[in-house]
């Protein structure tokens, strides 16, 4: 029979192991502070004041209060150790369009900062007028870092994006330059019991480049256009983090 045991306060990152989330092989939860702990068994005080012995060899797995910030219910953020996530994200302004594909690998430092690497695919496109648009790619490499203010059950975060956008031609004689790339951001990160969790950031993109394409005039001319340009768009992303 489920059984879920759990705080109804939320617990703030500790430099102890006292507070823990116990996983029975049952699928009870035991969320609480230990008391005593050795080979066979771990002794807990829960939020009712009723004291438990829980015995190891049913114990599949158990979070110490050193590693996460625990939250109600059993959910809980990381605040140290290794993560990668996967994001995809969609920008608009008038007819023009962003399309960004991300993976970034890093480590939280603390349970409010976290640094990594990152790297992608970027697509931007913007509309000449006439029917003609101009389409960008791109595979950025960059430096990751993130900041949160608070460690709630939904933390809010800023989120900062900086490095090299490396273009990637089209052909048929259209050419375009690697870049700058710049892009801040805010977002929340959602709390969960498992070792993924579900980010959502807003973020606004900044990609130099400079190049050459080739588009047709209300004639039916073709003509070629040289042009340097900033991209500047506001992008929503989805993310998933593991671990």
């Amino acid at each position: 029979m489920y059984c879920l045991w759990c705080y109804s306060l939320t617990y703030g990152q500790s430099s102890t192991i006292d507070r823990a989330i116990v996983y029975y092989e049952d699928g009870s939860v035991f969320i609480g502070e230990i008391l005593e702990e050795d080979r066979r068994f771990v002794r807990l005080v829960l939020a009712t004041d009723d004291t438990i012995k829980v015995n190891k060899s049913f114990i599949k797995r158990t979070r110490y209060a050193r590693d996460i910030t625990i939250h109600q219910k059993g959910k809980f953020h990381f605040s140290r150790g290794f993560f990668m996530n996967l994001s995809y994200g969609v920008g608009f302004s008038s007819f023009n369009s962003s399309v960004l594909t991300d993976f970034v690998a890093g480590t939280r430092l603390s349970s409010k900062y976290a640094v990594g690497l990152g790297i992608g695919i970027h697509l931007h496109s913007r509309f000449l007028g006439d029917f003609n648009w101009v389409s960008d790619q791109f595979t950025p490499v960059y430096l990751y870092g993130r900041y949160y203010p608070w460690n709630k059950r939904i933390k809010p975060f800023a989120d900062i994006s900086t490095g090299f956008g490396f273009s990637t031609n089209r052909g048929f004689g259209a050419t375009h330059t690697g870049g700058f790339l710049f892009s801040p951001g805010i977002g929340l990160n959602f709390a969960a019991r498992r070792n993924f969790r579900f980010l959502l950031s807003l973020n606004q993109m900044i990609q130099n480049t400079s190049g050459t394409d080739f588009a047709f005039d209300r004639f039916g001319n073709q003509v070629e256009l040289d042009y340097r340009v900033w991209y500047n768009r506001t992008v929503i992303k989805f993310v998933l983090e593991f671990r």
